[in-house]
């Protein structure tokens, strides 16, 4: 390839940038005018949650939301969204997990194909994790089976979708006196069609 090829290339190239670039604003102004219309309209942005404008910028505009992601995507998966309210931890549930040095409750629902499944989580003021079906300690086991029942008495998760895999976590910090939500959820993410040139036998 010549000298003059390769300036082309580069023209061309930083031409496609640009015209992507100057697109993607454009895309951006639309998307916020349409939601500040929507706040105007008293629907309000405020009762929008981030699930609903992360569903909304999937449908309508797949490109932003993956620069989106792509400048705020640290390690850290993507940003909270949970609709969940946690409900308030009984002081029994609390007096009991401090006794067996349990300093964290977490609450993990998860569903996708129309049915809600919990697991329930305890951790130690090391770190250490405990499971239901992995511990034996007479002390945790009947915790986990109380705490257990009082979820599903305490909240209402159908766990509905189309198959593909959510879920939300909530975690009582005994010990900072704080609870937190987090959500996660399953998506298709193609990495791009690769080509070469076809052979024939």
């Amino acid at each position: 390839m010549n000298e003059g090829s390769e300036e082309n290339d580069e023209e061309n190239t930083n031409e496609t940038n640009h015209l992507f670039d100057l697109f993607m604003r454009q895309q951006q102004e639309i998307m916020t005018r349409q939601l500040e219309e929507t706040a105007a309209k008293n629907e309000g942005i405020k009762n929008l949650t981030d699930k609903e404008i992360a569903d909304y910028l999937r449908e309508n505009g797949k490109h932003v939301l993956d620069k989106i992601y792509r400048a705020l995507y640290k390690g850290e998966g993507p940003i909270n969204s949970s609709d969940i309210t946690p409900p308030p931890l009984p002081l029994k549930f609390m007096t009991r997990a401090l006794t067996a040095n349990i300093e964290l409750i977490i609450i993990k629902w998860s569903g996708g194909s129309d049915e809600g499944h919990l697991n329930v989580e305890l951790e130690d003021k090391n770190g250490e994790t405990f499971y239901l079906w992995a511990d034996n300690d007479p002390l945790l086991q009947p915790l986990f089976a109380d705490i257990e029942e009082w979820c599903y008495d305490a909240m209402d998760y159908s766990g509905a979708g189309d198959g593909s895999s959510y879920g939300d976590i909530i975690r009582y910090n005994l010990k900072e006196g704080t609870v937190s939500t987090e959500t996660w959820w399953t998506e298709e993410v193609y990495g791009g069609e690769g080509f070469d040139t076809m052979e024939t036998c």
